[in-house]
């Protein structure tokens, strides 16, 4: 099961700076954390305490820890935004993908060749237990920032849980970095991006690396804005490792939530790209970033449906009109045989063929339609 999509953004989309920096609602949030810190409540002490609210990544819970130290300071990490970011990120490269909780993760995670926990902070043992054994077994992981830190009640390990698979030690926190940079580096991850700098995540994990190799690192920190590009510090921003049969990617900051906040396209590139290598592909398209693809495989009545939502729209948020496309072609390699393709929004009948998996082609595309493909046999 995937979570309600969230829209890909058509342009112009990150909010202005005004509706979140609001001096009058900041004030009264602050003392509102300040007169619950005073007062406490039954069942623990104020900077043991942790609200947990779900969400559909494995593990990924988001603390609203109260306390005094967290009164007034920036964030280090928000977990909605990374799993929204990296939800974003594979959304518009078009790879399929499923969203899983913990249970899933310790039940079933054989089912997938890749794994992603963007800042899963906080995860039990038994969840981190299974992952490496998934890894060392053949699975790909793919990790950022504070991932695996916390056990599941948001206590803060000496160590991070999965810390033997990803091949670095962790050692701390560097932020903001709202100014600063990392250098592009050598390999096939960073083919395709031109730029030698690429912008840093606003918060770093600081790390030394024991058996990973460093396949970029961070550029030192700016004094000031407007000034020479800082020298290269010995802080990795990307490690890779290899563990028996699998392989882990681990980004050294919340790179997930940059991308939420700023959709840089060096970022996205980096996101996705360890997923599309060490995956299998399952659709190929010519459709624009902006159109959101969905496969749904009924296999009792041997028939697939393939959701498309139109995004695209006018570089004004929020979409008042959209902008229907034309000749969208999609491709399944894995699907070895069918016997008809439709749309489910006025029943047209589809041209199709079996040419590399099967092919068909959509003549129009408004804001939404659904393409029923029959008698599917698959590999």
């Amino acid at each position: 099961m995937r979570l309600e999509p969230l829209p890909p953004h058509a342009g112009g989309d990150r909010a202005p700076l005004r509706r979140y920096h609001r001096p009058r609602r900041i004030s009264l949030v602050r003392d509102l954390l300040r007169e619950l810190h005073g007062r406490g409540h039954a069942g623990g002490r104020p900077d043991e305490r942790a609200h947990r609210e779900k969400f559909g990544v494995p593990g990924a819970d988001i603390l609203h820890r109260q306390g005094r130290a967290y009164v007034g300071q920036a964030r280090a990490g928000d977990h909605f935004k990374g799993f929204s970011g990296y939800f974003e990120a594979l959304t518009r490269r078009h790879l399929p993908f499923d969203v899983l909780d913990e249970q899933a993760i310790e039940e079933k995670p054989g089912n997938y060749e890749v794994l992603i926990l963007p800042n899963v902070a906080c995860m039990s043992d038994a969840a981190a237990r299974r992952i490496i054994a998934w890894v060392r077994d053949g699975g790909t992981l793919v990790a950022s920032f504070e991932t695996s830190c916390y056990d599941e009640w948001g206590n803060r390990r000496q160590k991070p849980a999965l810390e033997e698979i990803l091949g670095c030690q962790f050692c701390g926190i560097e932020g903001p970095c709202n100014i600063d940079y990392f250098d592009r580096g050598v390999g096939p991850l960073f083919e395709g991006i031109g730029e030698p700098h690429i912008p840093s995540p606003r918060f770093r994990s600081l790390v030394a690396t024991t058996t990973g190799k460093a396949l970029a690192f961070y550029r030192g920190k700016f004094p000031a804005n407007y000034q020479p590009m800082p020298p290269l510090s010995p802080n990795p921003a990307l490690v890779e490792h290899t563990v028996d049969k699998g392989k882990v990617i681990y980004f050294c900051g919340n790179i997930e939530e940059s991308y939420f906040e700023y959709h840089l396209p060096e970022h996205e590139h980096l996101m996705t790209e360890p997923v599309r290598r060490a995956s299998t592909a399952l659709l190929e398209t010519d459709a624009p970033s902006s159109v959101e693809i969905s496969l749904r495989l009924q296999q009792e009545q041997n028939r697939l449906i393939v959701h498309l939502v139109n995004f695209t729209g006018e570089m004004t948020r929020p979409i008042q009109s959209v902008i229907p496309l034309s000749d969208i072609t999609i491709r399944l390699p894995w699907v070895k045989n069918a016997c008809r393709a439709f749309t489910l929004r006025g029943r047209k009948e589809l041209e199709w063929k079996m040419e590399r998996g099967f092919e068909v082609r959509i003549p129009v595309l408004g804001s939404y339609d659904a393409v029923v493909i029959e008698g599917v046999a698959s590999s």
